[in-house]
């Protein structure tokens, strides 16, 4: 059984080789909008939408968004940083998915609240890039990290884990 798990492992080893991928506009500057939607783990399932600006900076393998959510009296800002591909699988020149590995830090300001989050996240997505220059994407990003919730004039501060589970779709114009 040993020998067949260890087979299964190496075969598995070297056909994957091809999923890792660099990233395939290492050269290139990408600039598009994202559009998000998704809830808070603190919070329970309350779902909110948001937008970000999503930005790929030459040479430099990784993926930005300066995101900022308004909803029920809060105002929310915040920066991902994505390295790309943990797993990178390109099924035909227009067709890809993908897996990435992140990262995210926030502050949110609500009446008489203050919130601090940072943490990871791990964007699966399919990608689909009809033109040259032109992308269009969609992923679910879990994100999994700590808070820090201070409220003014109470005892209630505190400190929590975190994170959420946003529904990313977003439009990337490559130059």
């Amino acid at each position: 059984m040993k020998k067949v798990l260890l087979a299964l492992t190496l075969a598995f080893i070297l056909t994957a080789g091809s999923a890792f991928a660099e990233d395939p506009r290492p050269d290139k500057f990408g600039i598009g909008v994202v559009g998000r939607y998704g809830g808070s783990w603190y919070t329970g399932s309350t779902a909110y939408p948001g937008l970000a600006l999503s930005l790929k900076i030459p040479n430099l393998p990784v993926y930005w968004g300066i995101d900022a959510d308004l909803h029920d009296g809060w105002f929310g800002t915040g920066v991902t940083a994505d390295f790309w591909n943990i797993v990178g699988v390109e099924i035909n020149p227009v067709f890809g998915w993908y897996l990435d590995f992140g990262l995210y830090a926030g502050l949110g300001v609500g009446e008489n609240i203050l919130n601090l989050d940072f943490g990871v996240r791990l964007p699966i997505g399919f990608t689909i890039q009809p033109l040259d220059f032109l992308e269009v994407f969609i992923a679910w990003a879990p994100r999994f990290g700590l808070g820090i919730r201070v409220r003014d004039g109470n005892n209630n501060d505190k400190i929590y884990f975190g994170g959420g589970w946003p529904i990313e779709i977003g439009v990337r114009f490559w130059l």
